[in-house]
């Protein structure tokens, strides 16, 4: 698909009409669609239709789709307007090397550092059993472990960045862990990682963590393969 098509008239999924949106919240609405591909890769999103079919001015839709545009979910044209950034093997293996980066900098920053976060102000996990038993709760407990690895500092700066990084690649961690063998191996890494974490082993967290990612680098291909294929026959690994 080429930019410069337009989103149609119909922008909500299913159940999404339900959902009341308002101008303080357009930003949450529109960001939590791009996360989960409801919108197609290189699709326009024009201003002017998103406001008359949530029921809001374009003003904070304007101001939505520029924010968004900074943190990297759509491309802003001269000329033209918004679009969905396209979904791309490349993009996603950046994605997670960048990912990987700040998650081992956060370990390590934390094993320097004299102020930790404590660890009873961590996220909470799932039980791993649901994680390991649940597509859904599987992708959460993954997000999670990665959010406690970064909130084992207290750099503020690193902690928006991975959550960036978290959102930007929930689509295609989610068409991973639909496999049942990939799933299961996820979050046993996953759970490995922040048990060894919890008892202060750094490096054998350190060369888990790599390999999880090393894994993940390798599906790539064949998961944004699917995930386009899906986009565009109109179905989607996280509605």
């Amino acid at each position: 698909m080429s930019l410069g098509t337009t989103v149609s008239a119909s922008l909500c999924g299913a159940g999404e009409h339900q959902l009341k949106v308002t101008s303080s919240n357009v930003y949450d609405y529109l960001k939590g669609r791009l996360i989960r591909y409801q919108f197609r890769p290189r699709e326009r999103l024009v201003v002017a239709e998103l406001a008359d079919s949530i029921k809001v001015s374009s003003t904070p839709v304007r101001e939505a789709l520029s924010r968004l545009c900074v943190e990297e979910y759509l491309v802003s044209v001269p000329n033209r307007g918004f679009f969905v950034r396209p979904l791309s093997v490349k993009e996603m293996r950046d994605l997670l090397e960048f990912g990987w980066f700040l998650l081992r900098d956060s370990i390590e920053l934390s094993s320097k550092k004299r102020e930790k976060m404590p660890l009873s102000d961590r996220p909470e996990m799932l039980p791993i059993e649901s994680a390991s038993c649940d597509s859904a709760a599987a992708v959460v407990y993954i997000e999670t472990a990665y959010k406690r690895i970064s909130a084992l500092t207290p750099n503020s700066a690193l902690s928006r960045a991975l959550s960036n990084f978290v959102d930007r690649t929930h689509y295609i961690r989610s068409l991973d862990i639909e496999d049942y063998g990939s799933r299961g191996k996820l979050v046993t890494d996953i759970g490995e990682i922040d048990q060894l974490l919890h008892r202060g082993e750094i490096s054998p967290a350190i060369s888990c963590l790599e390999l999880h990612f090393e894994e993940q680098y390798e599906r790539l291909p064949s998961l944004v393969k699917e995930g386009i294929s899906r986009l565009y026959a109109g179905t989607s690994a996280d509605q």
